[in-house]
């Protein structure tokens, strides 16, 4: 896993993230961490990225994980596509400055 600074600051202030649903909300920045230094990453075997962010969060279950992730897609947080059979996503605007 890369290391990263975050933007508290525009996460405070995400319209996008405003729009999901509170439950989705609390995971971001547990979610968000399994990008590159790019912000992409491969979403081919959900079960095991779920398994990456969930030892400590007993209450994100792997439905709920895949769920806060449909949530940030659907309200333009996080963009995927699939190609040759793998599934990719990415944090829209991760490249930004800051």
């Amino acid at each position: 896993m890369p290391k990263r600074l975050i933007d508290y600051e525009a996460v405070w202030s995400s319209y996008k993230l405003s729009q999901c649903k509170p439950s989705s909300r609390v995971e971001y920045l547990w979610v968000y961490s399994l990008a590159d230094a790019g912000g992409s990453f491969d979403m081919t075997n959900l079960r095991s990225l779920w398994g990456k962010v969930s030892p400590i969060r007993p209450n994100l279950t792997f439905k709920k994980f895949k769920s806060v992730l449909t949530d940030f897609e659907k309200h333009g947080l996080l963009f995927t596509w699939t190609t040759k059979q793998k599934t990719f996503g990415h944090w829209v605007g991760s490249r930004l400055p800051g």
